[in-house]
């Protein structure tokens, strides 16, 4: 499996999106992007603020992933935050499901896609009525790219 690029722009009250980047945000850099996301982001550690799950037998270590080149966007609104990072073979699922089960006051709308077309994914964590949750299992479409 290759890398993935995904992107994810999280909604909700200013001080609940503020307190998820001070506790679940930690990029070895600031990179910040006004526009289109580039090569050229850092290495991030993106963590659930709590050890809460529905499954008590994982470790807190489990809920915190590594990612690449990522990336943070110019804010053009108090109650949203984006950002986009690489993975490797998948968007972080499990990662996800846990922040949105610790901060339900966040909806996270998110997009995938693999760096060979294999698959692409999109849709909500703790979305608003009649939104989609997340897949990741849809077909590039053929013209997807150009």
């Amino acid at each position: 499996m290759g890398d993935v690029w995904n992107s994810v722009t999280v909604y909700g009250p200013a001080l609940e999106i503020d307190r998820f980047k001070r506790l679940c945000i930690a990029p070895s850099e600031t990179v910040f992007r006004s526009g289109q996301s580039g090569w050229e982001g850092c290495a991030c550690t993106i963590s659930v603020p709590s050890a809460r799950t529905k499954d008590p037998s994982r470790s807190p270590s489990y809920y915190s992933d590594e990612v690449w080149n990522f990336q943070q966007f110019t804010r053009t609104s108090e109650v949203e935050y984006s950002f986009s990072f690489d993975t490797d073979g998948e968007f972080p699922v499990i990662l996800f499901e846990c922040l949105a089960a610790s901060l339900p006051k966040l909806s996270f709308d998110c997009r995938c896609i693999a760096s060979l077309d294999e698959f692409m994914g999109f849709g909500w964590f703790n979305g608003p009525p009649g939104s989609q949750d997340f897949r990741q299992d849809y077909e590039v479409p053929e013209d997807y790219w150009g």
